[in-house]
């Protein structure tokens, strides 16, 4: 990985420097001492990775930045100062930076920010592998079309949300017949199609403009509505000139179908859209999901939808509409994680189908509450062999209750159990003690999340509640055998 550091602080770009330079998998190409030095050493230099602070003697780090995306340079951009306001990270996230970091910065955060750059940056030259092959692999069942699409610089994603329009269901084999039928006839070169978040997805090239495929779904499908019922979302990415860029065109895609779907319109174009599509939204609303964060870990559904209903209602006026789509998708991530040991499969699955295909406002509300509903009804499910005595129900309690700062006799209090009998029935019962019980359940819990590798480190400390990471970061040490930052992703 190619890095180039900007860093007006001599003490603080040398000690960066110093730190990557004994990562092997990190070559550090220059260490500049303004936005100007830097912005002539990344065009000259082109890096995979630039770390620069945001406020500078000369220039802003961000202008600096927008600038190189202005002349078109595509590498990742990590924001570093010891200025934590959440409006440089809401100005810096258009631009499509992958990480803010807050000075000072240990080594364990910078080895934890190497790895997911490393991650991402091997996962997108594995996109473009897989991508031209996909296209060059159907070369045969296309007639030899398909070598266009690497030549002529026209792609789109367009993303279409088919539903009946009395039970809001989706539609997707409707969708797929018809898509197959209109890409057929319209389309002169080249169509792939796919289907996720719950759509209907394809992939198409060899049109001056889309004006001639929307107009053509639109028609056939209100040509058909009385007869089926159905009605349809469509969006269309901006024009994009590589496949390798194909998850930002679905992006865009997908943003512009829930765009839609709040708005009460039929058709969206990303390249008319008033705000930028980015593909991993989620450091964007992180005021808005710090308000509600205590509140999903909680079990009481009322005091769950009460809290995210009043922040989405705020949102509603003040973010993109694809916002709020990631964001009660990240709630509901929050939620599910603790009652399901499947869940990861079932999270980006099932659950980011039913919420990213919402066709309106009111039935994405009601598809939240159903989910949030069935999570804590299973939540509250006694787990196997707790029993049905006060002894049991406490187990039971313990066991979603973890990440609170309950103490054993607080609990036996709650039951109504003397202090001393619980104490020691729990441990002939469990075989162990109270507190073992609890550190050995939270650990357990931490390994899971840090394997899914939705969480940094102090994010996860927090959720199994500890407040210092120091602190759990030492006690996953003595039960894991390793630190939480070396263990690795699924």
């Amino acid at each position: 990985m190619k890095v180039v550091i900007v860093e007006d602080e001599r003490v603080t770009r040398e000690g960066l420097a110093k730190l990557l330079g004994t990562m092997p998998e990190v070559t550090v190409l220059s260490t500049c001492a303004n936005a100007r030095e830097g912005y002539e050493a990344i065009c000259s230099l082109k890096p995979e990775v630039v770390i620069s602070d945001i406020v500078m003697a000369d220039e802003n780090g961000l202008d600096m930045i927008e600038r190189c995306r202005e002349a078109g340079i595509t590498c990742e951009f990590v924001l570093l100062s010891g200025y934590s306001e959440f409006e440089y990270a809401r100005r810096a996230l258009p631009l499509q930076v992958f990480d803010y970091l807050n000075k000072p910065v240990s080594f364990s955060a910078i080895k934890d920010l190497v790895r997911r750059l490393q991650a991402k940056l091997n996962d997108e030259r594995d996109v473009m592998d897989r991508s031209i092959n996909l296209v060059s692999g159907n070369q045969r069942e296309y007639g030899g079309r398909a070598e266009g699409i690497l030549q002529n610089g026209k792609l789109y994603m367009a993303a279409a949300n088919f539903f009946q329009t009395q039970t809001r269901e989706n539609c997707l084999s409707y969708g797929r017949e018809l898509c197959e039928n209109i890409c057929q006839k319209h389309l002169r070169e080249y169509y792939r199609y796919m289907e996720k978040h719950g759509m209907n997805l394809m992939l198409i090239s060899g049109e001056e403009d889309m004006n001639v495929y929307i107009g053509a779904v639109l028609a056939h499908v209100k040509g058909h509505l009385c007869q089926t019922g159905i009605d349809v979302r469509l969006g269309i990415s901006c024009c994009f000139q590589e496949i390798g860029q194909i998850n930002e065109a679905i992006a865009q895609a997908v943003a512009s179908v829930q765009s839609c779907a709040l708005l009460g319109k039929n058709v969206e174009r990303t390249d008319l859209l008033s705000y930028r599509v980015v593909q991993d939204p989620d450091l964007l609303f992180i005021r808005e999901y710090d308000m509600v964060r205590e509140q999903l870990q909680r079990t009481v559904e009322e005091e769950i939808m009460e809290a995210v209903k009043g922040v989405m209602e705020t949102m509603q006026s003040i973010v993109p509409p694809y916002i709020i789509f990631a964001f009660l998708l990240r709630c509901v991530r929050d939620i599910c994680w603790n009652a399901r040991e499947e869940k990861v499969d079932w999270v980006l699955n099932s659950v980011s189908d039913s919420i990213s295909s919402a066709p309106d406002l009111e039935e994405l509300k009601k598809r939240f509450r159903q989910i949030v509903h069935a999570e804590m009804e299973r939540l509250n499910e006694r787990p196997e062999g707790s029993g049905d005595d006060a002894i049991g129900r406490a187990i039971s309690y313990i066991r979603i209750h973890y990440a609170e700062p309950i103490r054993s006799a607080e609990v036996a209090r709650m039951f109504f159990i003397d202090p001393a009998y619980f104490s020691k029935q729990f441990k002939k019962r469990m075989g162990v003690n109270y507190n073992d019980f609890v550190t050995d359940l939270r650990m357990k819990k931490a390994q899971r999340l840090l394997h899914l590798g939705w969480y940094s480190v102090a994010e996860v400390a927090g959720m199994v509640g500890y407040k210092s990471q120091r602190h759990f970061s030492r006690l996953f040490k003595a039960h894991m055998g390793c630190y939480p930052s070396e263990l690795p992703h699924k």
